[in-house]
């Protein structure tokens, strides 16, 4: 059996070929010229690159053309120019010992050794060029990320302007008054039949922790929340906010927020940027190369990252190639979205210039060169769901709005897959809760959509789940008025036509299931049906060409459970987490491998296995899963 490895939030990946500039002799000893940097920044865009997915590597572009190359003049030039802003604008300039350090903390974290060694064998193995290709950028824009959040000198007039309206409009009716942005949201503790398009379903841990959040807020218990109450202002990095909980049941909370966004770091460091120089002077520095750690997990383990993103629920994640991009489902944030680089163990937040608002119920998919977001809900009960969406390039940093021309109606719950060329989103809970049965296609290079055919589609549903063959797209299960389903159809978007599922032999139906695509059969299991009152643990597996259903093997399959996450490897189909009970107060730490070549499942390692958990999409890289 081939050997697999499980990371939580990343991954381990191959190793590939990348070029690298002529090697420098006596580079300690000189000082990088602009036109060098950018040489050396091209020669790491290079490796990067080479590891991105693509859907066909054939068609795959250059990076010329991917990423020219006065963007990656701009990234150096940045480097530069944040450096010498941290040391005029908070008298904390980058020291050599501060280089030093962060190259030594890399080495011994990284979670992609071998990705790592190839980058700075691109960099000549020269500590110099390394500290300052590398790990300057990285640091640089850490570190006045975090000055700037705080700093009263931007911030200390939007601030002194929300506390004289919070003064002026002390209740809770006033509060939409508020020159801040108001948002009403609903967050229910899930009891496995909430399907309101227009609640936030959290777990156990998850509501606690929002409970808490809460109670802090007000200093109360999490248990004697004040009801019609606005809050002392309250300030994160990226706003000052005020909230008043509405309403307070054992299992809901509705919270109602006034916040007031703080200009986003990329907006300020835009407008003052040329203002700072993009040359260094030089310092004499003996840079000591340091060992890249070897991991110790290498098969049918666990691992963990040490620099973890903001805690969320409701996001959608992707793998590139060498970064996870998260996007979405942070309550109340403005902070979106952000990568993280296992290979430097580093996360690095989206920009927020021109983003999608904060939501969740959102579709995402990785096209090989950009993230593309659409859809989804709000808050603010109904009034808040979307057909807007954003295209987010990783590349450059840079988010591009999709077209509203001919889009499909703003829903939530929707599903989605990339063709190729195309994304396909369909179904989901319009803002009046009705459920659809329709959808779109959306070409990113025509920024254009085009409408699914409603002849022989499936019945409006949402809790169901899609997969893309390759030539189509298989829509099966889901929630249908109030009851669960086992119907479904697939979708040929060459012919934008319908053909039925056959029923005979099919699992029994159920919402909150996994669905996967093996190269030749759908392969879906667990879920739950019957209201959320009964959670399966059985599955089957469908193949298109014979349109015809088999069941899959329940012996050593997984306890039954629902809102699990789940991934295809290539010749296995791997399970973890989920709720096990009708109110989710049980959840899986556990998991499974299930072959279908030999219909059998195989229990997965539970050694420092993260923590039970639910509702956590998850990604295969080729070689791992990442939670």
């Amino acid at each position: 059996m081939k050997p697999y490895r499980i990371f939580l939030f990343f991954v381990l990946l191959i190793v590939l070929l990348s070029s690298a500039p002529p090697a420098q002799v006596g580079r300690a000893a000189q000082a990088l010229s602009l036109n060098e940097r950018i040489t050396y920044q091209q020669a790491l865009d290079a490796v990067t690159w080479q590891h991105t997915l693509f859907p066909s590597q054939r068609d795959k572009p250059s990076l010329a053309h991917a990423l020219p190359s006065e963007l990656s003049q701009r990234k150096v030039e940045d480097s530069l120019r944040q450096s010498n802003a941290l040391a005029a604008l908070w008298s904390r300039p980058l020291t050599p010992e501060q280089l030093q350090a962060e190259m030594q903390r890399i080495a011994q974290q990284t979670k992609q050794p071998d990705l790592l060694r190839e980058q700075w064998q691109a960099l000549n193995n020269d500590p110099k060029l390394i500290a300052e290709m590398q790990v300057r950028p990285l640091l640089a824009d850490r570190l006045l990320r975090a000055w700037y959040a705080r700093d009263e000198r931007f911030h200390g007039t939007l601030k002194s302007h929300a506390q004289s309206e919070v003064a002026r409009y002390a209740t809770v009716a006033a509060m939409q008054q508020m020159s801040g942005a108001y948002i009403e949201i609903e967050l229910a503790l899930d009891t496995g039949s909430n399907t309101d398009s227009d609640v936030v379903a959290l777990s156990p841990d998850e509501w606690n922790e929002q409970m808490n959040w809460l109670a802090r807020m007000y200093g109360a218990e999490s248990n004697n929340l004040p009801l019609q109450r606005v809050s002392t202002l309250q300030e994160d990095d990226s706003r000052f906010y005020v909230s008043a909980i509405l309403a307070k049941s054992d299992e809901r909370v509705r919270v109602a927020i006034t916040q007031w966004h703080k200009v986003p770091f990329e907006t300020w460091w835009g407008s003052v940027r040329e203002q700072y120089s993009p040359s260094l002077s030089t310092t004499n520095f003996d840079y000591a190369m340091p060992q890249i750690g070897a991991t110790a997990c290498t098969n049918d383990c666990w691992s963990y990252l040490s620099f973890a993103p903001m805690a969320r629920d409701g996001q959608v994640g992707v793998w590139t190639g060498t970064d996870l991009l998260v996007w979405g489902g942070v309550l109340f944030r403005p902070e979106t979205g952000g990568r993280y680089n296992p290979a430097t163990d580093s996360w690095h937040p989206f920009s927020n210039a021109n983003a999608p608002s904060w939501r969740t119920g959102h579709n995402l998919v990785w096209t090989g060169t950009e993230l593309i977001v659409w859809g989804g809900w709000g808050g603010s009960y109904t009034d808040n769901v979307f057909n807007t969406g954003g295209r987010y390039n990783p590349l450059t940093d840079r988010w591009t709005a999709t077209s509203l021309v001919n889009a499909p109606t703003a829903r939530s719950g929707a599903t989605s897959v990339w063709t190729g060329s195309e994304m396909i989103v369909w179904g989901g809970g319009d803002p009046g809760f009705t459920q659809l049965n329709t959808g779109g296609r959306y070409n990113p290079t025509t920024d254009s959509w085009t409408s699914t055919s409603l002849t022989n589609a499936p019945s409006p549903r949402t809790g169901h789940d899609v997969v893309w063959t390759g030539t189509e797209m298989i829509v099966w299960g889901g929630i249908n008025g109030f009851s669960e389903v086992n119907t479904g159809a697939r979708y040929n978007p060459s012919s934008n036509s319908w053909s039925t599922i056959s029923t005979v032999g099919a699992p029994d139906p159920r919402t909150a299931f996994s669905a996967a695509w093996s190269g030749t059969e759908m392969i879906v299991w667990g879920g739950v049906n019957n209201g959320g009152f009964n959670h399966l643990n059985t599955g089957g597996r469908y193949n298109p060409v014979t349109n015809t259903w088999r069941a899959t093997t329940v012996t050593n399959a997984p306890l039954a459970r629902r809102a699990h996450a789940a991934v295809w490897t290539g010749s296995e189909m791997i399970v973890f987490g989920g709720c096990t009970n009708h109110d989710c107060s049980y959840q899986a730490g556990v998991g499974a491998r299930y072959n279908p070549n030999i219909d059998n499942w195989t229990a997965m390692s539970s050694v420092n296995a993260p923590s039970p958990r639910a509702s956590v999409p998850a990604e295969w890289t080729g070689s791992d899963m990442i939670l």
